[in-house]
């Protein structure tokens, strides 16, 4: 019987400040995904979690996923900053 194939829409790029992540490397992460039947993952950089401006981390993001159709950016966005419209637009952009 097939196993169901899956979209993971939580999964985190880069280094966590407080620990080894043994998955941070994106070949080892996409490698484990889809040995769990995952067929695309949408993900989003840790680092933005822990900066003012998200968007530094979210261009370093789409820089390492670009070209790997198995990655999806779910960039971070915050409403608050004034330019957040046009870094979203910027990254969408990029990504095409």
């Amino acid at each position: 019987m097939n196993s169901p194939k899956i979209i993971d829409c939580s999964v985190w790029h880069g280094q966590w400040p407080f620990c080894h992540l043994r998955y941070a490397d994106l070949d080892l992460m996409e490698n484990k995904l889809r040995a769990l039947n995952v067929e695309k993952a949408f993900i989003s950089p840790f680092e933005s979690v822990f900066t003012q401006d998200p968007h530094e981390g979210n261009f370093r993001m789409l820089g390492d996923i670009k070209g790997r159709s198995f990655f999806q950016p779910a960039p971070m966005i915050d409403l608050v900053l004034p330019n957040w419209k046009e870094n979203l637009e910027k990254l969408y952009s990029d990504f095409k």
